[in-house]
C-alpha cells in the first residue's frame, strides 16, 4: 500500500488542546486528519494482513522541520482511523527526513512484515 498526503499544518506538539481535563484535536489537526481519511479512502488500497511494516518520508516545507517523531504518530493514526483500524500490527516504523524539493508531502508506504511471529495471524 502507498498513499502521498499532504504535509499537516502543525506538529503533535501543536495538535492538540485541552478541553476541561480531556485532550483533543485542535481544529486544524482535525481538518488535516480528515483529508488524509478522504484521500486514504479514495485510494483504493487496503491493508495488508498480519503485522506490519510502516516506511514514512518526509518533505517539509523548510529544514529542519517538525520533529520526526511527533509526525509519525500523527500521520499512523489518520491512515488507520481511515481504515477503521487500530494500529496495534505494526510491529516495524521507519522514517526518513528529506530536503525540501517543491511542495511538502509524506509519501507511506505500508507493507506486510515477514520477520514478525504473530500467534493466530
Amino acid at each position: 500500500m502507498k498513499l502521498t498526503l499532504p504535509f499537516p499544518p502543525s506538529t503533535a506538539n501543536h495538535a492538540f488542546m485541552n478541553r476541561g481535563r480531556y485532550r483533543v484535536l485542535s481544529p486544524e489537526a482535525r481538518g488535516w486528519r480528515d483529508e488524509v481519511i478522504v484521500i486514504a479512502r479514495q485510494s483504493g488500497e487496503k491493508l495488508p494482513d498480519g503485522a506490519l511494516d510502516v516506511r514514512i518520508d518526509f518533505w517539509p516545507r523548510r529544514l529542519p522541520g517538525p520533529d520526526a517523531d511527533n509526525l509519525i504518530k500523527q500521520t499512523v493514526d489518520a491512515i488507520f482511523a481511515a481504515f477503521g483500524e487500530n494500529d496495534h500490527r505494526v510491529w516495524r516504523v521507519s522514517s526518513l527526513r528529506h530536503t525540501p524539493d517543491g511542495p511538502a508531502r509524506i509519501q507511506v508506504r505500508i507493507e506486510e512484515f515477514t520477520n514478525a511471529t504473530l500467534p493466530g495471524w
